[in-house]
């Protein structure tokens, strides 16, 4: 006897009666992607169809946030995004705080009395770190900051260590800039003239003093500071003046300037000219550019 082969029927018949509560069109569940006599899918297979665009999305999101922080990392200002992952610049706290900014008082603060009292130029060195010297950047990791060889100054071997780039963090530069401006403001001029061991010449002096300002110029416009400053009531003509005694959100500069003191070199750049020879393909600046005695003006001489 030849044995019998049940069919389709038969077995979903068997299948009801193992699942008695099943409902009436789970016949058609029983294999996902059977459609119904109607010719529609079934609700199973909406399920499993929506289940994968979910379960997609999510490993898709997931791999992103991983590459992503690879290469950011979450708690840098955007500015500083362009940062190599292992860039020793990234140890620098560069996290925001809220900062109220002085009252306008009318009186002298400390970071602009007169340098005839001994004081100002010692707290604009170890406050502001204005006296910090260069810092390295091995040569093979120039690239990752924008140097190259053939334009950018290479030392070799300085302090018996390796080849790199002398840079400096470019706030220390911006706050010698604004230092120099205070030295050339109208009562501190004669008193700096007079006892300051660094005197340029005169055509050096305003070619100096006009990159400073510029320079100040560029640094405020690109932050541009969106805070905003008010006025305040007082009781004398007028009924106003500005307040500047207002919250900003402000990087923390004391770990800038701590990290540039402590990768400096142990002396002004000055010092290593021995370790500097330039490349045979060096792009040297226009002659030009040093010729400082063409900007004076009439009068300096």
């Amino acid at each position: 006897m030849e044995p019998r082969i049940s069919s389709v029927d038969e077995r979903s018949s068997d299948c009801k009666e193992s699942a008695p509560f099943l409902p009436s069109h789970a016949d058609d569940e029983l294999i996902p992607g059977v459609h119904t006599s109607s010719g529609k899918p079934s609700r199973r297979w909406y399920f499993v169809a929506f289940a994968t665009i979910c379960l997609t999305a999510v490993l898709s999101s997931w791999t992103t946030s991983l590459v992503m922080s690879a290469r950011y990392r979450l708690d840098l200002p955007p500015e500083d995004n362009h940062l190599a992952a292992d860039s020793p610049l990234r140890a620098i706290d560069r996290t925001y705080h809220t900062q109220w900014f002085e009252h306008w008082n009318f009186t002298p603060s400390a970071w602009n009395e007169h340098p005839s009292l001994g004081r100002v130029d010692d707290l604009w060195h170890r406050e502001l770190g204005i006296g910090n010297h260069d810092f390295i950047v091995p040569r093979e990791k120039g690239h990752e900051y924008g140097l190259d060889p053939r334009i950018n100054v290479v030392m070799k071997g300085v302090e018996d260590k390796y080849d790199g780039f002398p840079v400096q963090l470019d706030v220390v530069h911006q706050l010698h800039c604004l230092d120099a401006l205070r030295r050339k403001l109208f009562m501190n001029r004669d008193w700096y003239m007079k006892n300051w061991e660094v005197v340029s010449e005169p055509a050096m002096e305003l070619a100096h003093t006009s990159h400073c300002l510029d320079m100040i110029r560029q640094v405020v416009t690109c932050r541009s500071d969106v805070s905003l400053m008010p006025y305040r009531w007082v009781n004398t003509s007028g009924n106003q003046y500005p307040d500047f005694h207002r919250p900003h959100e402000c990087h923390n500069f004391k770990a800038a300037r701590d990290w540039s003191a402590m990768h400096a070199l142990p002396h002004r750049i000055t010092h290593y000219l021995d370790k500097v020879d330039p490349p045979t393909d060096a792009d040297f600046a226009d002659p030009d550019f040093f010729r400082a005695s063409s900007l004076a003006t009439p009068g300096m001489q």
